[in-house]
């Protein structure tokens, strides 16, 4: 018998018991090697890398890896704990906590899990944002207004590059300007200006004498260049320095002069203060100037401007960085002037501490995150109202500006009988429309005021996302979510990319309302991942909300 075939036409274990028969082999001299029964260990954390805010909290990392292969997880760093899962086998969970950070410097750092590493970055601590602020443009790639909702625009060819916080506006000082709608929050009767600026070069771009510049412009109603209030560099006496301007309706003007000499390539952190007597001025913290003035300050329906005073004749067009740009109905102290300067990078908190929403509601941290975003605003000044429901024209609004949306264009006509162009939510929902996120609830109309219930949620944010018509799942997940409701798929799609575990007890509850807390919380989870997220499980009975037949997408 040829060997070769004998050796070919059987597994290993046989080839050896059938030459061993044949005296063609020492047992005693002989290792099989042929079969390697070592387990492959091939192991995926999930996130690799996550950002978390100044005030820290936990984190998770999830292990993927087959069931027979062990794990260790540990900490690089002293501001990291890991609080449990610092071993395992097989898919696994780590959670870990980081301490708030203190410094006015991000930080970063790692934890080595299943021999991979997991990067956690954290912000630079910020400071609580000064109360009355009725504008404020941190230039994190777009125009939206954090805190009031006065969202602009941009001219020319405005960049977004970093600057002193995050990100800033970039003007060429030839035809860049940031454009905010005319508004009367942006008017009041005692004001702050406050802002970061540093400068590409000290000489006047556009049509105006030497070195002038403006950050802020607010025109009044004076038909020469007179402002309201205005920021601003001027030449004087062959030195650049700032100046904070404001004027009356008679052509009274007060301008409070900075003793400090301006240069390039450095920031500024400039603010200009009025309280109805005196106006004073502070650079990098510090009072500079103060000036009396007892006079109403005046106002026309101008655009408020930042990098030029859109006045042809002296438009004063900025060359260089702006960022942070705030402003106040009231005159802040130096103690809180000087406390936003010294945040340096940390800048002011963006998110609003609601006072209906406590440190201990299971969702604090995504609601903090909206509004931080300026994806929400509250539903008062002051109020979240987490436990209301959400209706569809609010759904609307939320998705369309996790988006990044804020100004959606007004429609060229009216879509739905039931959203006239008056409502606050025409154009958004016609957005919704448009991007084929819902085609209504029937009959021509949009139902704005129903609520939103869970199953239809489903459908508006896997839609939002990307996904028309996501695939029939192998099985079904949820027990109260067969695959004949028309939902199925949508509501697989949500937890198969994590963003909901169900109600609890193996359901999804899909007739029941959405609640605005758990919006916070589907919304950071669908489109924003820089942020440790609260369980996606919504229990408790006294979160139960029933409510009359829901309409349907």
């Amino acid at each position: 018998m040829n060997r070769k075939k004998i050796l070919s036409a059987y597994r290993p274990g046989v080839v050896i018991a059938l030459l061993g028969a044949m005296g063609m082999l020492a047992a005693s001299s002989y290792t099989d090697t042929s079969l390697d029964l070592t387990p492959q260990c091939n192991y995926c954390i999930s996130p690799a890398a996550r950002n978390i805010s100044p005030e820290g909290g936990p984190g998770t990392v999830s292990v993927t890896a087959p069931g027979v292969c062990g794990w260790t997880a540990t900490s690089n760093d002293s501001f990291i704990t890991v609080t449990s899962g610092s071993a395992g086998t097989g898919n696994g969970t780590v959670t870990y906590t980081l301490s708030a950070n203190t410094n006015n410097a991000p930080r970063t750092g790692t934890l080595t899990v299943a021999g991979q590493t997991a990067t956690v970055t954290q912000d630079a601590a910020c400071t609580t944002r000064p109360a009355n602020m009725v504008g404020w443009w941190a230039a994190e790639g777009n125009v939206v207004d954090i805190a009031g909702g006065n969202h602009g625009s941009v001219q020319g060819g405005v960049q977004f590059q970093p600057g002193k916080v995050g990100k800033a506006f970039r003007l060429d000082g030839v035809n860049d300007a940031v454009v905010i709608p005319d508004s009367a929050s942006l008017k009041p009767a005692n004001v702050t200006v406050e802002s970061w600026v540093k400068f590409d070069s000290l000489d006047s771009g556009g049509a105006s004498q030497a070195g002038l510049q403006y950050i802020v412009f607010k025109k009044n109603s004076r038909s020469n260049n007179f402002e309201g209030y205005a920021l601003f560099k001027l030449r004087v006496g062959g030195i650049d320095r700032f100046i904070f301007g404001i004027s009356s309706a008679g052509g009274a003007q007060v301008l409070a002069t900075s003793t400090t000499a301006v240069s390039t390539g450095q920031f500024y952190h400039v603010a200009g203060t009025y309280d109805g007597g005196t106006a004073r001025l502070y650079v990098n913290g510090s009072l500079e100037s103060q000036m009396p003035a007892s006079f109403s300050l005046d106002y026309d329906n101008m655009p408020l401007f930042f990098g030029t005073s859109g006045v042809p004749s002296s438009d004063g067009r900025l060359r260089g960085l702006i960022d942070e740009v705030s402003i106040y109905s009231r005159a802040l102290s130096e103690p809180e002037i000087l406390s936003i300067f010294n945040a340096d990078v940390g800048g002011k908190c963006r998110s609003i501490d609601f006072a209906d929403v406590a440190p201990g509601n299971i969702f604090s941290r995504e609601i903090r995150r909206l509004s931080a975003l300026a994806i929400t605003l509250g539903c008062t000044s002051n109020n979240y109202c987490p436990a209301l429901v959400v209706t569809r024209e609010q759904m609307a609004v939320f998705i369309i500006r996790a988006l990044g949306i804020f100004n959606p264009p007004q429609p060229a006509g009216q879509r739905f009988a039931d959203v006239p162009p008056a409502r606050f939510g025409y154009a958004f929902i016609e957005q919704m429309a448009q991007r084929g996120i819902t085609l209504g609830c029937g009959g021509g109309n949009y139902c704005p005021d129903d609520p939103v219930t869970r199953d239809q949620m489903a459908a508006f944010i896997i839609r939002a996302l990307g996904t028309q018509n996501p695939p029939t799942p192998a099985q079904q997940r949820f027990a109260d979510v067969p695959p004949t409701n028309i939902f199925y798929g949508f509501i697989e799609e949500m937890a198969i990319r994590g963003i909901t575990l169900g109600c609890g007890g193996g359901n999804y509850c899909p007739s029941q309302p959405v609640l605005r807390d758990q919006m916070a919380a589907f919304l950071v989870r669908a489109f924003d991942r820089t942020i440790n997220f609260s369980p996606a499980v919504f229990a408790g009975t006294d979160r139960v909300v029933t409510l009359p037949g829901s309409a349907a997408l």
